[in-house]
């Protein structure tokens, strides 16, 4: 009997390691901004900048992760869990060196290095989590897959609340030990995903020809989505400060978009209605533009929520569209998996520069 796929083995190995991974991600891409504040007082030009640097990072290394996996395996026979584990040292000693040396460099070494890590290894994990699957059973592993990384982000705001005000380069330490554990873990995975499962047949299976158009509109709202959030979140800091908000509720705050996220990702991953409708992009425009509008333009803790909240139900659509026909029509490959990622990176790039523009001018 051939031996069973990853997708049937292991699949709470990589679940772990992506929720994990994810701790991280929330302190790159929104703790770090706070982090910068506390510890070396940067102001609103400079945490867009910091942001500029990540972004710019995270789009190279998630468009090459696909060529360098198969230079490393045809070179150096590494296979795609090896990469993970090299992955995961590597971005244990950057957050180790950001947590030991309190220096404004260092701040900006691990926001490059770590983005260029984590553009990597993200496209490899999403093509684990996907391997072997199509149709509704890709629904669920991509709803799966959604609510283990989005859970661990507010886990990881309101855990290095308390610190920031004390020791905020103490969240770097923790970071550092997450990624340690994070390589016994990757010896679960299979050595290389398996490739994509056959597509669904009958009278139910989804018009392959949509499916690519719902794939373009989908990426380029959720492309929209992280312009938004990474153009918000180096604001938020002055803001709630102006705003009269305590530093240790700061970070909780911002974990209210995220939050309504997971609910999102949880309804999307049990009701299948979304999928092949050309409504789901229409309404997570609309939850978009307005929660944007009012969390940019927030006067106070209440309109400041309610924006986050509404952006978040449009965040979870546009998020679970983008990667589930990323990973349909692109066949769960690693570049497909970087194809999604660069698409976030690239918001991640344009949001800070946006608001880059916006300060300066």
């Amino acid at each position: 009997m051939a031996e069973r796929g990853p997708e049937l083995r292991g699949s709470g190995a990589i679940l772990a390691v992506v929720w994990l991974c994810s701790l991280g991600t929330a302190v790159a891409w929104q703790g770090v901004f706070f982090i910068a504040r506390e510890q070396y007082a940067f102001d609103e030009t400079r945490r867009y900048l910091l942001a500029v640097a990540g972004g710019a990072a995270y789009v190279v290394a998630a468009l090459l992760a696909g060529r360098a996996v198969r230079l490393l395996m045809r070179n150096a026979r590494v296979r795609q869990r090896g990469f993970l584990v090299g992955v995961q040292i590597g971005a244990c000693a950057v957050s180790g060196v950001a947590g030991a040396l309190p220096k404004e460099w260092t701040l900006w070494l691990f926001m490059t290095l770590y983005a260029l890590l984590t553009g990597c290894m993200w496209p490899l994990l999403e093509s684990y989590v996907s391997s072997g699957r199509s149709g509704r059973d890709l629904v669920r592993a991509v709803g799966r897959f959604n609510i283990a990384w989005a859970t661990a982000i507010p886990v990881s705001l309101w855990a290095m609340a308390p610190t920031l005000e004390q020791r905020p380069l103490a969240t770097f330490y923790a970071l550092a030990i997450i990624h340690l554990v994070c390589v016994p873990i990757i010896g679960g995975f299979a050595p290389s995903p398996a490739p994509h499962g056959e597509p669904e047949l009958g009278p139910d299976a989804p018009d392959r020809r949509a499916a690519a158009r719902l794939l373009v509109v989908f990426r380029v709202l959720n492309a929209g989505s992280y312009v938004l959030v990474s153009l918000l979140l180096p604001a938020l800091p002055g803001a709630m400060e102006s705003m009269g908000i305590p530093v240790g509720w700061r970070t909780p705050l911002v974990s209210t978009w995220v939050l309504v996220r997971i609910g999102m990702f949880v309804l999307l991953e049990r009701w299948h209605g979304w999928h092949g409708r050309w409504r789901t992009p229409v309404w997570s425009c609309l939850a978009l533009a307005i929660g944007f509008g009012l969390a940019y333009a927030a006067s106070g803790p209440a309109m400041l929520v309610l924006g986050l909240a509404l952006f978040g139900i449009g965040a979870g659509g546009a998020y679970t569209g983008a990667l589930y026909y990323a990973m349909d029509v692109g066949s769960a490959e690693v570049d497909a998996g970087g194809k999604h990622e660069a698409v976030l990176g690239a918001g991640y790039l344009v949001g800070p520069v946006i608001g880059l523009l916006v300060v300066l001018l």
